[in-house]
């Protein structure tokens, strides 16, 4: 059973080391409401927050600041999170900003997605994980690509990231909207690996097309 001091306890404990943000961190996961509550409390009780937990973001415990981030829900360093992102090359960042997500925040996000995924230049400094994050946001939101920017990136990029084409296609054929993705099923049918012509095969059973597998 959780003592009633803990919260008293575990803030002092914040207050004393300098590491301890990143104890507090560790508790986001892996641990009851509760815990997890204390934790969140204790971390917004920290002095100047954002800014160390924006310096963090350049140390090893990168991905424990990112967590605590989007647990705090600090919407304010979006901004800053989409500077970041360029050199992470773990995709991890894209996922913390799709947790801060608002209203008033969207449209910068989803424009910022667009362009890193469809210019040639972020398109090459992208990671495969950072290509996969962005095509799950994009689809997600129903925020739309056309049919020769999925070609493009289809034929420039890794299997793994030719599998999140191809799920961001099938969002929409699913709606029965945007036949012209079906271009992409039929595209995949002849990419390597098997892995990919599998999840082509298996979309246009799913959808019905009369096509012989």
């Amino acid at each position: 059973m959780e003592s009633a001091s803990a919260p008293a306890t575990a803030t002092a404990a914040v207050k004393k080391s300098p590491l301890a943000w990143s104890n507090e961190a560790l508790r986001l996961t892996g641990e009851s409401k509760f815990v997890r509550n204390v934790a969140i409390t204790n971390l917004q009780r920290i002095p100047n927050v954002n800014d160390l937990l924006l310096r963090e973001l350049r140390g090893p415990q990168k991905a424990l600041a990112l967590d605590a981030i989007a647990a705090l829900g600090l919407t304010s360093l979006v901004p800053k999170l989409l500077d970041f992102a360029v050199r992470d090359d773990t995709g991890q960042s894209y996922l913390t900003i799709d947790a801060l997500i608002t209203p008033g925040n969207i449209t910068q996000v989803l424009e910022s997605y667009q362009s890193r995924l469809l210019c040639r230049w972020w398109c090459k400094s992208l990671s495969p994980a950072a290509k996969i994050v962005i095509l799950e946001a994009l689809g997600r939101t129903e925020t739309l690509l056309s049919a020769a920017q999925l070609r493009r990136l289809f034929n420039g990029n890794s299997y793994e990231v030719r599998g999140a084409i191809l799920r961001y296609a099938r969002r929409f054929l699913l709606q029965g909207n945007h036949p012209e993705f079906l271009e992409i099923v039929h595209l995949a049918l002849g990419a390597r690996p098997m892995q990919v012509r599998q999840q082509a095969q298996f979309m246009l059973a799913e959808l019905k097309t009369g096509v012989r597998l």
